[in-house]
């Protein structure tokens, strides 16, 4: 199991500006990612891409402590959600989503933790902040961007193209 890693600073920072505690921002086109996206470790290459999903909220003030990081109680912490096109051995087409929470430290290091890696303490921290309500696999929010609340509200099934 592999233990969170460590985000750029300036990065986090951006996302502090792109997405507010209590909203989320859909990044359909590549070309309009915020570069704090870019930095997420496996985030699929452009003719990949199909998606991404933003959301913010806060962590509890008693957050789980993660292979012995534990997030700052009452800051900003984000999911990012991307989704990308990917072909099985076989040839078959499908759709993968990859998950990430980015949150800080106590001494405000920025810290990233992938679902894949560490499936149990990701769906922890995630309940702990709210996040995992907002969203369920492959439900989209219809608006580009707006509240938790709204998403909740206005989530859709999206079809996404299994073309190239």
């Amino acid at each position: 199991m592999n233990r969170p890693t460590q985000y750029p600073s300036e990065a986090f920072a951006e996302l502090q500006q792109v997405v507010g505690v209590g909203h989320y921002r859909r990044f359909d086109d590549p070309g309009h990612l915020p570069s704090a996206l870019s930095r997420v470790g496996g985030f699929p290459p452009v003719d990949h891409y199909r998606t991404s999903l933003v959301m913010s909220s806060g962590t509890s003030e008693h957050p789980p402590t993660i292979g012995g990081i534990t997030p700052a109680p009452g800051t900003p912490i984000f999911r990012v959600s991307a989704i990308r096109f990917d072909v099985h051995r076989d040839g078959q087409p499908h759709f993968n989503r990859d998950d990430v929470l980015i949150f800080a430290d106590g001494q405000q290091r920025p810290w990233q933790l992938y679902a894949r890696d560490q499936p149990g303490h990701y769906e922890e921290l995630s309940i702990d902040s709210g996040l995992a309500a907002v969203i369920d696999i492959y439900h989209w929010p219809a608006a580009p961007s707006g509240t938790l609340v709204d998403m909740c509200r206005a989530g859709a099934l999206v079809d996404f193209s299994t073309g190239p």
